[in-house]
């Protein structure tokens, strides 16, 4: 049974911490979350020699849908936006990394698709720059989204209490809101299956939002290991799922955008390494077709972040 929160003034502050300075835009957005260190970074010189031409992020042959119901026409012709790129671009990975050869044999030619599969082009730096924003983006939104949720009295206070008592086991500190790790949060919504509202083409359809959030707690229990040597099949198939995520939790224009911006910089390091392996192909230099490009983006020796054009 889900509480009014007009009832249960004390549902959160029982067990976190409210923030007094955050003044949400209305987008949901703080001024500071709106920021991202790619969107500098991308326009780096050795990115953004491999830009091809202006992306349009949302709208009209845009990446993203847009989430609002805005110029609603009856049974419009589905356009290829984010989740079409972001399958070729999964199609691509696999394919940029094949080297086709007529000789080879058939063990070979099974062996050289098995290594594209794991072709990895972000070095660990760069995956480290994308999985901060991605995380980052996403515990957001999920914090948002439990908030209104808990504002319309749809959290139940029991399995809300559930879940924070299993955080304190662990020994983990109170937090402000609902920011919680991201695989918790997606714990809290995954009980309130029955009981949250919930958006876009699946909306209606248990099953298919338990398996989005089922397919958001696997991508959340990997983002916790944090190897940073994710292969591009990979980061392209939890890119994907974060975009089903953020349409079902209804979120805002500018947290699709958010998104868009962490899929333009995992993009351009695509073009990228598969430019340069062009340029080797070119000059005959053939290496291992396993083998990883030389980062484009190293840390210096003091920890600080430093972006190289060398090879």
């Amino acid at each position: 049974m889900a509480h009014h929160p007009a009832g249960d003034a004390k549902l959160r502050g029982d067990y976190a911490v409210t923030h007094p300075h955050a003044q949400p835009d209305e987008t949901g957005n703080t001024p500071g979350e709106m920021y991202s260190p790619l969107t500098s970074l991308s326009n780096e010189p050795q990115f953004a020699t491999v830009r091809r031409g202006h992306k349009v992020m949302v709208g009209h042959n845009g990446w993203l849908e847009r989430p609002g119901g805005v110029d609603k026409k009856p049974d419009p012709p589905k356009k290829a936006g984010f989740f079409d790129t972001l399958k070729r671009v999964a199609k691509e990975v696999v394919d940029a990394a094949d080297m086709k050869s007529p000789r080879r044999s058939k063990d070979s030619d099974r062996g050289r698709r098995a290594s594209a599969r794991m072709r990895i082009s972000l070095n660990p730096r760069e995956q480290s720059l994308l999985y901060c924003e991605l995380e980052f983006l996403l515990t957001s939104a999920l914090d948002g989204y439990i908030n209104s949720q808990f504002n319309a009295g749809r959290l139940d206070a029991d399995k809300y209490k559930k879940v924070v008592d299993a955080w304190h086991q662990k020994g983990r500190p109170k937090v402000v809101g609902f920011r919680y790790d991201l695989e918790t949060q997606l714990d809290l919504v995954f009980l309130h299956v029955h009981e949250f509202r919930f958006y876009g083409n699946r909306a209606g359809v248990p099953a298919a939002i338990s398996g989005i959030l089922e397919a958001m707690r696997v991508n959340a229990r990997a983002l916790r290991v944090r190897t940073f040597c994710q292969p591009d099949s990979a980061m392209a198939k939890q890119l994907l799922d974060s975009q089903s995520l953020l349409n079902l939790l209804g979120s805002a224009e500018q947290r699709q955008i958010q998104l868009a911006e962490v899929v333009q910089f995992f993009k351009i390091v695509l073009e990228r390494e598969h430019t340069l392996h062009n340029v080797e192909e070119e000059r005959g230099l053939h290496g291992s077709p396993t083998a990883k490009t030389l980062p484009h983006v190293s840390e210096s020796h003091d920890g600080a972040p430093a972006t190289t054009r060398g090879r």
